[in-house]
């Protein structure tokens, strides 16, 4: 059973990643803080974690997103652009596209655009309230679509395999 304050600190952790719509980062600062204030207890432990995680994904979730969305909308720019003919009259330029312009694929793209951006963004706002309610109820939490990360290791402190490096006998080169 889960002391009040853990389930309070561990609500934060999770509510806490839509301060990101207040200031930059907030949404990895917040639960990043709670990690490093309160690390010893386990629970609020995994629950900054796992909030930490997800929102390193929800990141790369849109970065991947926008990445593909300016490929594809530089393609079809592309394709949009594409200048046929050019003609020379007493000194002007003059530039023709005589290519049928079709206006559906277009209209694709950026309806499948919006569909993904809101899917994420629909993903993000209920995963993180679900966490939030599991957390002040006391219970483990498993974020739905999450590349685990961070990993238990991530936090500990690392020393080296090589002896060497952790010794301070061999200082001088």
């Amino acid at each position: 059973m889960q002391s009040t304050e853990n389930k309070t600190w561990s609500t934060l952790s999770h509510a806490g990643t839509f301060s990101k719509y207040f200031f930059p980062f907030g949404n990895f600062l917040i639960p990043l803080c709670i990690l490093m204030i309160k690390k010893p207890e386990s629970f609020i432990e995994d629950h900054s974690k796992q909030a930490l995680n997800f929102q390193l994904n929800i990141f790369l979730y849109y970065a991947i997103w926008i990445g593909v969305s300016l490929f594809v909308a530089l393609i079809l720019g592309l394709n949009f652009g594409t200048i046929n003919e050019f003609y020379f009259s007493e000194g002007n330029l003059t530039i023709s596209n005589t290519k049928d312009f079709a206006i559906t694929p277009y209209l694709i793209f950026i309806a499948i655009v919006a569909i993904v951006g809101i899917g994420i963004f629909i993903l993000d706002t209920f995963a993180v309230i679900q966490a939030s309610i599991s957390a002040s109820e006391g219970k483990k939490f498993k974020y739905p679509l999450t590349i685990p990360i961070l990993t238990k290791e991530s936090f500990i402190k690392s020393s080296s395999k090589n002896e060497q490096f952790n010794t301070t006998q061999n200082e001088s080169l």
